[in-house]
């Protein structure tokens, strides 16, 4: 909350701002380590990865059909619940999980992942 104006160091003019909200551009570097990192460990492996890949994916899905920004935010308050101070529609949000996306599309289309 930047409208903070306490006295407590740690939260007052934005100070938790790098402590305490949820950021969701980091979500798709983890996803796409998820899915490298299956990819080494078999098929089952692989599989188990997607699907927990499109049960986080399905969130922010969700997430996109209501937002009236039509965007995924920068980052979020605790479980996802809407940051008044944060960016309504964040680039880098959207760009790590395509990426997770592509990745996962180039592996069912050659049966191996490449960067």
């Amino acid at each position: 909350d930047n409208s903070n104006q306490g006295a407590d160091p740690t939260l007052a003019h934005g100070a938790n701002y790098h402590q305490g909200p949820e950021w969701v551009w980091p979500v798709g570097f983890y996803l796409r380590a998820l899915i490298n990192i299956a990819t080494k460990l078999g098929e089952d492996k692989l599989t188990e990865a997607k699907k927990q890949v499109f049960k986080v994916l399905s969130r922010h899905y969700q997430h996109l059909l209501t937002s009236s920004w039509l965007g995924l935010p920068e980052l979020t308050n605790s479980k996802g619940n809407l940051c008044r101070d944060s960016n309504p529609v964040q680039a880098w949000s959207h760009s790590t999980l395509l990426d997770t996306l592509f990745d996962i599309h180039k592996i069912e289309n050659s049966g191996t992942f490449t960067r």
